[in-house]
């Protein structure tokens, strides 16, 4: 995608006869699901205008822009196309409720009116073709700090892994980066390469086990050198000022969800 093209994403349903109200119904969905991913990346959910780009007749096709192209816009495409990826592979999804919930609740339209639903972001298009049921997690994910040292990496476009061994527990722990592409993917794999092998701290969403409350999973806002290394890294990358503080994120999101009504 180039600087100047707009992020549109698009909902499509794929049938021969599709009834207006299935259609209006899973338009309400798709927005529902649009506005927990912008809550959840941009920490408000009108941090993004999405603004009508296309309607089409034949297969019920809207497609959605940004009112301004930004960075977080891109963001909210790519973690969309991330969600349409893990409902088509029937694989879990990475982002704290309700994004599952708005996700699932999408394909209850397809019936045998509509035979599928395409999902799609910055060009790129998903078929899923079988309707899912919804489980919602026991452990829900909920904003925290995981501190442990980074010793494992995985790299499968659009999403960066990451593995830490737990400071409180021993456990490997993983952590995701949001999904990404081009300089921001290369971003996030340098962020792993300069502190591989170091204690760091991670802030964002964690998936803890229901029964023990320790960590399993987290969805990285942010990730950090432990106090300790920060000079080495200071001498490697140049000043990490911008960077806020951990209690801060969490603080701000807190109160973020408070918030929305």
């Amino acid at each position: 995608m180039n600087g100047k093209e707009v992020p549109k994403i698009t909902l499509a349903l794929d049938g021969d006869q599709i009834p207006l109200e299935d259609f209006a119904e899973t338009l309400k969905t798709f927005t529902g699901l649009l506005n927990a991913l912008t809550q959840h990346l941009g920490q408000r959910v009108d941090a993004v205008q999405w603004n009508i780009a296309e309607l089409a007749s034949g297969s019920a096709i809207a497609s959605v822009a940004p009112e301004i192209q930004t960075p977080l816009a891109i963001e909210v495409a790519q973690a969309f196309l991330a969600t349409a990826r893990s409902l088509a592979e029937e694989k879990p999804i990475e982002f704290p409720e309700p994004v599952p919930e708005y996700a699932f609740a999408l394909t209850k339209v397809i019936d045998g009116k509509v035979k599928a639903l395409r999902l799609g972001a910055l060009e790129r298009e998903v078929a899923v073709k079988k309707r899912l049921q919804y489980k919602p997690s026991p452990s829900p994910m909920v904003v925290g700090t995981v501190s442990g040292k980074l010793d494992a990496a995985w790299a499968e476009t659009p999403r960066i892994r990451l593995g830490l061994r737990d400071k409180m527990t021993g456990r490997r722990v993983i952590a995701s980066y949001p999904p990404a592409e081009g300089e921001e993917y290369q971003r996030y794999m340098q962020e792993a390469r300069d502190l591989w092998g170091k204690e760091v701290v991670v802030t964002g969403y964690i998936e803890r086990d229901p029964i023990t409350g320790a960590p399993q999973k987290v969805a990285i806002l942010q990730i950090l050198p432990a106090k300790g290394t920060v000079q080495a890294l200071d001498a490697a990358r140049g000043a990490l000022s911008y960077l806020e503080p951990a209690e801060n994120i969490v603080r701000r999101l807190r109160e973020s969800d408070e918030s929305v009504v």
